[in-house]
């Protein structure tokens, strides 16, 4: 026949038993929910990077289109490419544009 201080013992073991599954379960819900919040933010960070690369696409073709990078030559004629999707009017700004930086750039340099 067990004695008092076996069933005691016991008794203890089974209260601290249960309470370490009570935790264990709880720790279960809590990594359920940080799964769930970490999927949400994986998806947002991936509509993030997606809707910044279209952005640096979109610069690059306004970098190139106001001749601010150099282009792919085409036919041997340098930013044919651009030049001849843009309005002549469009061109002859660009042109001279380019000539005002550089007399002004002359200019600088003088002084």
């Amino acid at each position: 026949m067990p004695d008092q201080d076996d069933v005691a013992g016991g008794e203890r073991e089974l209260v601290l038993l249960r309470g370490i599954r009570e935790d264990v379960s709880q720790i279960k819900d809590d990594m359920t929910e940080v799964k769930e919040r970490l999927s949400l933010l994986e998806a947002g960070y991936a509509s993030l990077s997606r809707r910044v690369d279209r952005i640096g696409g979109d610069v690059e073709r306004i970098k190139t289109r106001l001749d601010l990078v150099d282009a792919p030559a085409s036919a041997g004629r340098p930013n044919a490419r651009i030049n001849s999707a843009l309005p002549q009017q469009v061109v002859d700004d660009q042109s001279e544009r380019r000539q005002g930086q550089h007399q002004m750039n002359e200019g600088m340099m003088r002084h």
